[in-house]
């Protein structure tokens, strides 16, 4: 077995072991759903994925939330997942709060302050040129908005949350595409965001990154009651995006 299968095995059996405690939560418990646009504008330099490189503006929904579930008081690793329309179906777009430049951004980062986190998709995309890393950066660093179900709640009941979208080669600068605007969405209803499934447009998986990823995701899949795989395409149903795994390890990069 390649060490990376091997490390996706260990991790979907950390993360079977996880939900035996928390079988419907077992990470990402404490969120938000939001809704939102995205507006690109497209890069000054193409980044070889069509959807990063084409301007465009979408209607989105967007889940917050805090990953490890620890007490709200402390900080904790956040995730960013972000639905967002294409053409009858759609993709999702799941980061993590880690630091920004090289080795940071593969580094996750617990924060306390929405603001002063950046997200990014720690692990990266395959694009036509070369491997592509995702970030969102606020773009009021010295704001407060607190990691917190009631502070998100509030705070993006006020005024929206806006970040930079940018692009990045692992070991290059970041090149901004576009504008997410976020804010509270009261109705709450539960998403399943799951990348594996419903890939970024324009670009492929490297085999390395599925190995880490998919074993994990297929165990998040599984139904906390039956163990059975939910129906293919069912994005709709089943616990929400705390159940996908997202940011805390390699094999369960963002939120």
């Amino acid at each position: 077995m390649r060490p990376t299968a091997a490390l996706g095995s260990g991790f979907a059996g950390l993360f079977a072991a996880i939900k035996k405690v928390r079988p419907h939560r077992p990470i990402h418990p404490d969120g938000v759903m939001l809704h939102g646009t995205l507006t690109r504008t497209g890069p000054v330099i193409p980044s070889g994925i069509s959807w990063i490189d084409a301007p465009g503006e979408d209607k989105v929904r967007a889940r917050l939330s805090r990953s490890v579930g620890l007490p709200r008081w402390s900080p904790d690793i956040l995730g960013l997942a972000v639905r967002v329309p294409s053409g009858a179906n759609h993709f999702d777009v799941l980061l993590a709060s880690t630091g920004v430049s090289f080795p940071g951004r593969f580094v996750l980062v617990p924060q306390q302050n929405i603001m002063a986190a950046t997200f990014t998709s720690l692990m990266p995309y395959k694009g036509d040129k070369s491997a592509v890393l995702l970030g969102a950066f606020p773009l009021d660093p010295g704001g407060n908005l607190p990691a917190t179900p009631v502070g998100l709640r509030t705070g993006l009941a006020k005024r929206p949350l806006e970040l930079a979208l940018c692009f990045s080669r692992p070991l290059g600068s970041w090149i901004r595409f576009g504008t997410l605007r976020l804010l509270h969405d009261p109705e709450q209803s539960s998403l399943r965001f799951d990348p594996i499934r419903h890939p970024l447009p324009g670009s492929e998986t490297y085999a390395w990154t599925r190995a880490l990823r998919e074993p994990s995701y297929a165990e998040a899949r599984a139904d906390p009651d039956t163990q059975q795989p939910p129906v293919a395409g069912d994005s709709a149903s089943g616990p929400g995006p705390d159940a996908v795994p997202t940011a805390g390890a390699p094999g369960a990069p963002s939120q």
